[in-house]
């Protein structure tokens, strides 16, 4: 994949609406395995300050998701949690993003 600052760098100049930043590999590491919030956050403000919008995934779990509160991002994405047992690779499943939705609000409830 390319670097991270290749993509924004190439978003930036472009005509494009928006970046994704999403990992590379599927092989259990997540988002900030790969890169700190720190970075996000600068990533965020750059892009944003473009008009362009930011969209994160890689891994995001309703535990991890309260790890990126302070970047942000106009879309966090997720893939193996809104699928059945959490395999990326299964069919999107209706109760487990509504699973997803009630653990996010109750997290944020608890806050």
């Amino acid at each position: 994949a390319p670097r991270i600052s290749a993509i924004v760098e190439a978003a930036l100049a472009s005509n494009c609406r928006g970046v994704l930043l999403d990992t590379y590999t599927k092989t259990g590491a997540w988002l900030l395995d790969w890169i700190s919030i720190a970075e996000l956050q600068q990533i965020a403000r750059r892009v944003q300050d473009k008009g362009l919008f930011l969209a994160l995934a890689g891994s995001v779990s309703v535990d991890r998701v309260r790890l990126l509160d302070s970047v942000p991002a106009n879309i966090i994405a997720i893939r193996g949690a809104a699928c059945a047992s959490g395999d990326r690779r299964a069919t999107v499943s209706e109760s487990a993003v509504r699973d997803f939705q009630q653990r996010l609000k109750s997290r944020d409830l608890q806050n």
